[in-house]
């Protein structure tokens, strides 16, 4: 048997060709067709890498512009609140200033010469009624305790509290003999309004009634004689002055012996 002619022989050479035949095409056909197809999966996987690339620096750029858009507008939004608040405390200013203008101009005309009721409270007067007294004034801001009826009103310039007295049991119907004017410090700071010099009171008395006796152990209260029927009273330092009969005096106020020995000698 020719060494050709065995079988195993001739199975290894033809496996041998096979695998050469294999060789041949793995390398010649099916390699190139792989790597070209790999390198073609590169190139589109890096064009696909460029664009998102592409896509996120627009996005950013995007983002960037966004955010700098609503930087101006909060930028131009603070400064139309700044603008808006300096408008704001300038009227705001200007307010105050014509309230103060208004008011130093009620505190100087407030007293008419000669007359000891206040402009805007001359209607009620010594002798007048309680009937008139509630039906000039608002219900709602009057208070009737009896001996006083009490009219307020916080919003008025100077004079925010009215007292309307009756002492004299003598008379039989109710009958105005005292009314206290009082501009109430104490309320005027705590609702910041507009604060009246400590001596205006007494200057503006002086300057609307004259020279007054000093009266009082201390020397402390201030009376002026209107007419046969009403007295002024002022005593230091207080934010109230009393128009009165000859009824009731405040506190502090009644003269001494020698006192009114002077103050008939001075009429006389």
């Amino acid at each position: 048997m020719a060494e050709t002619d065995h079988p195993i022989r001739a199975a290894a050479i033809a496996v041998g060709g096979t695998i050469g035949v294999m060789t041949l095409l793995f390398t010649g056909i099916v390699l190139p067709t792989m790597t070209a197809s790999r390198d073609n999966k590169i190139e589109s996987l890096s064009t696909e890498i460029g664009t998102l690339k592409e896509n996120l620096a627009d996005i950013q750029n995007k983002l960037t512009a966004g955010q700098r858009i609503i930087t101006d507008q909060q930028s131009s939004a603070n400064e139309d609140r700044n603008t808006s608040k300096k408008k704001e405390e300038n009227l705001k200013t200007q307010i105050e200033s014509l309230e103060d203008q208004l008011f130093i101009v009620q505190q100087a005309n407030i007293f008419v010469k000669g007359d000891p009721y206040p402009l805007g409270f001359d209607q009620i007067k010594l002798g007048d009624s309680k009937d008139k007294i509630m039906e000039l004034f608002p219900s709602g801001k009057v208070s009737d305790s009896g001996h006083t009826i009490t009219f307020e009103n916080k919003s008025a310039p100077i004079f925010r509290r009215i007292r309307y007295n009756h002492y004299d049991q003598k008379t039989p119907t109710w009958t105005i003999d005292s009314i206290e004017f009082d501009f109430d410090r104490i309320g005027r700071i705590l609702d910041h309004s507009p604060k009246i010099p400590k001596e205006w009171l007494k200057n503006a008395l002086l300057k609307a009634l004259g020279e007054p006796f000093v009266i009082g152990l201390e020397n402390q209260c201030s009376l002026w004689r209107i007419d046969k029927d009403s007295l002024v009273y002022y005593l230091e330092g207080e934010d109230t002055f009393q128009v009165s009969g000859f009824v009731t005096s405040p506190g502090g106020c009644s003269p001494t012996d020698q006192q009114v020995k002077t103050m008939k000698s001075k009429k006389g």
